[in-house]
């Protein structure tokens, strides 16, 4: 046999074991989450079935739920309560010294932790899963990017340890027509310029008051304070339902 043929028949077998290695580590990491998910385990099943014969939303799906069990919310009313003190502090312009001293010693890290994994519903997941398709096979510039940039960037439904919300229609309904309004072109990088210029119009309150986890997305779309990190959080949810995934590898040229 041609010792070219015989080469490119081994580099063909290479490939294919390659990608039947990691689609059965996948499917293993599915499993793994399955069994993690306790009673929740249907909901994230229907979300299977639900897609099963579409094969890239299906992929998707399985990312997701692949990595679910490291991610989870801190609950407590002390949360809830920081929050709309900083929410006060907009309009009051700053956070009374008394306040302050209450809070000073708070620690959310001391607080409990809701997993995903146990709570998320097939409907959250769908909802989040079919959006972000619909951006990225609607934009232009999407073309120039991987199914994997697209999971690692702009399919995920949260940043870190905010609140598990349904935001990304909220976002979308918001900013899409903006951003339309703004550029039509299919410029990537211009397009999201143009979209990080009008954020700098909203304002921002920054207070480093309190120790607190992310505030979540849905309250920083019409409450602009906190950190610098909520800063980029908002231009993170826009940067998704944009999809401008070179900007969400860094923020700071946001």
């Amino acid at each position: 046999m041609n010792k070219k043929i015989v080469e490119c028949f081994l580099f063909v077998c290479l490939l294919l074991f390659l990608f039947l290695s990691c689609t059965n580590h996948m499917q293993e990491r599915v499993v793994v989450a399955l069994n993690f998910s306790k009673d929740n385990k249907q909901e994230l099943e229907k979300v299977l079935s639900y897609y099963k014969g579409q094969s890239s939303k299906l992929k998707a799906a399985q990312f997701l739920i692949a990595n679910m069990p490291y991610h989870y919310t801190y609950i407590g009313w002390e949360i809830d309560t920081l929050k709309q003190l900083k929410k006060r502090s907009i309009t009051e312009g700053k956070i009374s010294e008394e306040v302050i001293q209450r809070w000073n010693y708070f620690n959310f890290m001391h607080l409990p932790r809701e997993y995903d994994i146990h709570k998320i519903s097939s409907a959250y997941l769908i909802e989040n899963i079919d959006l972000a398709f619909e951006v990225w096979e609607n934009r232009p510039w999407s073309k120039y990017y991987s199914f994997e940039d697209f999971c690692e960037y702009i399919l995920a439904y949260r940043i870190e340890d905010e609140p598990l919300e349904s935001w990304r229609r909220k976002y979308y309904d918001r900013y899409m027509p903006i951003l339309d309004s703004l550029y039509q072109g299919t410029d990537v990088m211009e397009a999201a310029q143009k979209m990080a210029d009008y954020l700098k119009t909203e304002g921002f309150a920054h207070y480093n008051d309190f120790s607190l986890p992310h505030l979540g997305p849905l309250f920083l779309l019409d409450s602009r304070v906190g950190y610098c990190r909520e800063n980029c959080d908002i231009r993170n949810a826009c940067c998704r339902h944009s999809y401008f995934y070179g900007f969400l590898r860094d923020s700071s040229k946001l």
